[in-house]
């Protein structure tokens, strides 16, 4: 059995201690979290958050490529072209912060005034099954989302009027709504699931990733093939196609909240007679 020493401060034994055994990295421990997916208003904030930061990294990708040729940049030149992008993503990410934390205010000071709760008593988010997430969160996701694909769909199209300042300014507005977009993405999938908030931001991170991978992948071939303008231009198009995901969890998701509830109470009703049955067995 696993054991370690220590040394008292006034004392020359040793003192023999048990240590908690490790848990074994088994296929059900890696897995599990993926089933998170399968809850409805998880799947939809996941995907069309991973489809925003996939087109991201598509514009982030290709911006070497494309800006060389257009403008026949140095690398110094080229290395300051991506400015403007960290430094969206670092306001948006800082912004948004703030954003969020006035919506959540305002979606409390309702949910508090409905259930008539004094201002005074705290909450915690781990027992608010029926508070409304979703619009505490999403309140002012829809310019951000409007904003993105707008710029996104013209950004390809402005690398041809040969005014390089025209598609700096459309990735600064590109970076500063998709960082501001994944910020709530990732802090609304952590409301949902606040006993097991690690593993939905891995699910959230790896399916983000996964598909950003396959984008950065494939955006050269396509702007070989059709050119940047149509190339960014189809990627916006799918975004909005996407766009229905945000409204089906705008409606729906407080009450796919209290449908979960319902299911893990049952479930666990469920287990709890299963070991009563079990101790009597055991016990006649």
């Amino acid at each position: 059995r696993p054991i370690y020493y220590s040394f008292a401060p006034s004392e020359e034994h040793l003192v023999e201690r048990d240590l908690p055994s490790k848990k074994k990295l088994t296929p059900s421990i890696v897995f599990t979290p993926f089933l998170l997916l399968h809850e409805k208003d998880v799947f939809s904030i996941i995907l069309f958050g991973s489809i925003v930061y996939t087109v991201w990294s598509m514009v982030t990708s290709s911006t070497t490529a494309l800006f060389q040729d257009r403008f026949h940049l140095s690398d110094l030149q080229i290395g300051l072209v991506f400015l403007p992008n960290g430094i969206a993503s670092m306001l948006g990410s800082y912004l948004t912060g703030k954003l969020s934390k006035h919506d959540w205010d305002v979606m409390e000071a309702r949910y508090r005034a409905g259930k008539n709760i004094p201002a005074g008593t705290p909450l915690l988010k781990k027992e608010l099954v029926d508070f409304p997430f979703s619009q505490a969160r999403m309140r002012s996701l829809w310019w951000m989302v409007l904003v993105f694909i707008v710029c996104t769909a013209l950004y390809g199209f402005s690398l041809s009027l040969n005014l390089i300042a025209l598609p700096l300014i459309l990735q600064f507005a590109i970076s500063y709504t998709a960082s501001s977009i994944f910020a709530l993405n990732s802090t609304l999938v952590i409301d949902l699931f606040p006993h097991t908030s690690a593993s939905a931001t891995a699910v959230n991170n790896l399916v983000r990733c996964f598909m950003g991978s396959g984008g950065v992948a494939v955006v050269q071939l396509i702007v070989d093939a059709i050119a940047a303008g149509p190339t960014f231009a189809i990627w916006a198009a799918i975004t909005t196609a996407l766009t229905p995901l945000l409204v089906l969890q705008w409606q729906n998701g407080q009450r796919w909240q209290m449908e979960r509830r319902d299911r893990v109470a049952a479930r666990e009703a469920h287990k709890w007679e299963d070991n009563v049955e079990k101790a009597r067995v055991v016990v006649p």
